[in-house]
């Protein structure tokens, strides 16, 4: 799903993610750069001899729950650019689905401890 996009000059930087946190970073329509994430990742991309890194970030995440998501693109310490993504119902079911995934783990990390308290004996009659 295609969350954001910038021109720098004549290059297009589109950016995509899947539900599972696969970020995709196309320059010109070809992939320059791949990365899985839960919380926000840096893709660092060369155009026409200028390094620049893309990085995702949330900002007032206290004012509602899912925050203001943004790519900020930056230029050594520079911020070239902002793009906030108003996708909301992506970000919510993104959320939505790392809790279902945080309950599941720590459903599982409680039945090993509990199990580990008896010595990883089952209870079989």
């Amino acid at each position: 799903m295609k969350l954001t996009e910038f021109n720098i000059g004549s290059n297009i930087i589109k950016i995509e993610r899947n539900f599972l946190g696969t970020e995709y970073v196309y320059l010109n329509d070809s992939l320059s750069s791949r990365k899985r994430t839960l919380f926000g990742t840096t893709h660092n991309l060369k155009i026409d001899g200028i390094d620049y890194s893309i990085k995702y970030t949330v900002k007032d995440w206290f004012k509602n729950w899912t925050g203001k998501p943004a790519f900020e693109l930056i230029s050594g310490e520079r911020i070239v650019s902002e793009h906030k993504i108003t996708n909301s119902l992506f970000f919510s079911m993104q959320f939505m689905l790392s809790l279902v995934i945080f309950y599941a783990i720590s459903l599982v990390l409680w039945m090993v401890i509990e199990s580990a308290k008896r010595g990883f004996v089952l209870d079989a009659y």
